[in-house]
């Protein structure tokens, strides 16, 4: 009879131990560890961000007017051009000569 309440004792102690360890990881360590997880890939966008302020930067230089070598400039100079072809019909000639018939 004490074999068997020794060993009700023993089970019952280590299913209290299994128990509390599987709370301890699923409340404790595993959030734990994703929270570092995110904390890591956090720290390498972070790492990367300079890189990506220095193309914005150029990125935004080139969508500013600066007399010529901006991406808006350009855009700019094309719809004078069409403009231009669409209202003035001797802008054509001027440019590429007399079309011939």
């Amino acid at each position: 009879m004490e074999v068997i309440i020794g060993l009700a004792i023993l089970l019952g102690s280590l299913a209290g131990i299994v128990t509390s360890l599987a709370l301890l990881w699923s409340k404790v360590l595993m959030p734990a560890y994703k929270f570092f997880g995110k904390v890591s890939d956090l720290v390498e966008v972070m790492h990367d961000l300079p890189e990506w302020c220095e193309s914005v930067d150029k990125t935004l230089l080139e969508l500013k007017p600066n007399g010529g070598g901006s991406i808006k400039d350009k855009v700019s100079n094309i719809q004078h051009l069409i403009g231009q072809h669409t209202t003035d019909p001797r802008c054509h000639a001027d440019q590429h000569g007399p079309l011939e018939k």
